[in-house]
């Protein structure tokens, strides 16, 4: 699976934060304890979330309460004379370099309540939103630790590459009426669908192409007759620049030339997912992040479950299936 730091995206962030996003994450991971929240302030209500029928819910809690994923305060250090830190709501997760631990920053959704004395008397969070930040943290450490597992899952790759090519195509088709012709937004499902796998998985462009023919997300014969770019030998990409690039030459009679950039590309997909969907785009924990998502607002919830129902039910499935395994 692709790391976020390898990413145009994060490059695209990196640039405009203040300082350096690379070398703020290092500082909050030399000084992690200032912010992670002491255990006794929300054991009780992860215990309570043991009652949850969500389908990783027993392995998050489980988890949680083996101190492998911990929430952290990075705006509300436990000592308030303590630097306050502000990370983009995109990227709430990250684990330690061992992939042991993992963290998330439920900054945006909780706080500590303090006396007079700024003694913390306890954390104010709504139930539902620790455990979806929790579920984010569990995904990001349990996806980092059974990457080459992920790598090799034929049904978590057919699934999060249909789930792909169809949010990918309707956020492009809500501006650019590729479904006009159902031929061509065809084409669009079986493009995305290989980026997905290639960037996600590093499959290489000709394995990816066979995976997406022989699971049935495509129409072999309908994509080699309707697909601009495979007739003419130019399906070849690097990055995702490259392969928006390669996108906009197919639907040129839709897309004006060169017009569908990295830059509009993430905020049409942010308009229409969320704005905590910017990586997801590019990062492929991100993007399982965003559909595996506890519906309480952090991406369009209802929307996504809509769409792609059906992926995410088999996802999760196999998820639960591989965690397990020791």
């Amino acid at each position: 699976m692709n790391k976020l730091s390898s990413c145009k995206l994060f490059e695209m962030v990196d640039k405009s934060f203040k300082g350096s996003l690379l070398k703020t994450l290092v500082e909050v991971s030399k000084n992690i304890n200032k912010y992670i929240i002491d255990f006794n302030n929300y054991d009780y209500i992860v215990k309570s979330m043991r009652t949850y029928k969500y389908p990783l819910s027993k392995l998050i809690v489980k988890s949680t309460l083996l101190g492998e994923i911990k929430p952290i305060l990075l705006a509300d250090p436990k000592n308030e004379k303590d630097k306050q830190i502000f990370l983009p709501s995109a990227m709430p997760t990250f684990n330690t370099v061992d992939n042991k631990y993992g963290y998330v920053d439920i900054s945006p959704r909780a706080g500590y309540i303090r006396n007079k004395l700024k003694q913390i008397e306890v954390l104010k969070v709504k139930e539902i939103d620790l455990y979806a930040y929790l579920n984010m943290a569990f995904n990001n450490l349990y996806l980092n630790r059974y990457s080459s597992i992920i790598n090799k899952s034929h049904i978590v790759n057919v699934n999060i590459a249909t789930a792909y090519s169809r949010l990918f195509s309707r956020c492009v088709d809500r501006t650019y009426p590729i479904s006009a012709s159902l031929e061509k937004f065809n084409v669009s499902i079986y493009l995305s669908a290989v980026f997905c796998l290639v960037q996600f998985f590093d499959y290489s462009i000709k394995d990816a192409s066979n995976i997406v023919f022989s699971s049935k997300i495509s129409n072999k014969a309908e994509i080699e007759s309707d697909c601009k770019v495979l007739k003419e030998g130019k399906l070849n990409f690097k990055d995702i620049e490259e392969f928006l690039s390669l996108y906009n030459y197919e639907f040129s009679d839709y897309i004006k030339r060169n017009s569908l950039n990295l830059r509009m590309m993430v905020n049409m997909f942010q308009k229409m997912y969320g704005a905590n969907s910017w990586f997801a785009l590019e990062h492929s924990i991100t993007f399982f992040n965003m559909i595996l998502a506890t519906p309480i607002g952090l991406f369009n919830d209802k929307f996504i479950s809509k769409t792609i129902k059906a992926q995410v039910d088999k996802v999760n499935n196999a998820l639960v299936t591989i965690f397990s395994v020791k």
